[in-house]
Formats: C-alpha cells, structure tokens, sequence
C-alpha cells in the first residue's frame, strides 16, 4: 500500500491544495496516497476539491475515487473544508463518488466540515 505521509501536499493557507477535474472526456478521477493538508477555499474543497463533470459528453460524468488518503487542517467558506467531491452531469449519467480508507481529521466549512460528495445527473 503507498504510504501517504510519504507524499506531502501543503496549500500553506493561500489556497486549494489539490484541484482534479476531469471535464467532457467521460474519465475517472483517482486520488491516492498524499497527505493533504492545510488548504484554504473561499467555497468549496479547502484540501482536495474533485470533480468529474460532464456538460456536453452523453457518456456522462465518470466516477471519482479517493483512496489512501491524509486529510487535516484544510478550511473552507462553503462546503468540503477538508474534501469536495463531485460527479456531476447535465447530459449523460453521473457516476460514483467513493471514499475509502482515507484520514480525515481537523477540517472546517459551513457545510460538510470534514467532507461534502454529490453524484448528480440531470437526466
């Protein structure tokens, strides 16, 4: 299993610390084996903020996993301070949004301190 304390992501409080988006190519996101730690977001997914959207693609959104992962002392305005995850998508099928075997510890937001995930299709 990778080790996550091995792979340091630190946003320093300026800003998101890790962004993955996957937009109309109808592809997962996978994120495995970092530790992600103080990110700051005005509103959404201080640390991580992944997406897999799909606007015009009728395959649809793809699935987002988050594995193996160390989560603390990220902040948002919004929602996810620690992690916002989405799968969303206004013309095919949206996919799965699956979180395992991470630590998430000493995140704030206004909604979702720790986590906030949607997998929405607008079909």
């Amino acid at each position: 299993m990778i080790d996550p304390s091995n792979t340091i992501l630190d946003g320093g409080g300026s800003g998101i610390t890790l962004y993955v988006r996957n937009e109309d190519y109808g592809g997962d996101a996978f994120i495995q084996g970092f530790t992600v730690r103080n990110g700051k977001a005005g509103d959404a997914g201080g640390g991580m903020n992944a997406r897999s959207i799909s606007r015009y693609d009728s395959l649809g959104a793809g699935n987002v996993t988050l594995k193996n992962n160390i989560v603390t002392g990220n902040t948002a305005g919004g929602i996810g301070g620690g992690i916002c995850a989405r799968s969303y998508s206004w013309s095919g099928p949206a996919r799965n949004v699956t979180i395992t075997d991470n630590i998430i510890s000493d995140n704030t937001g206004t909604s979702g301190g720790g986590v906030n995930t949607l997998s929405h299709s607008h079909l």
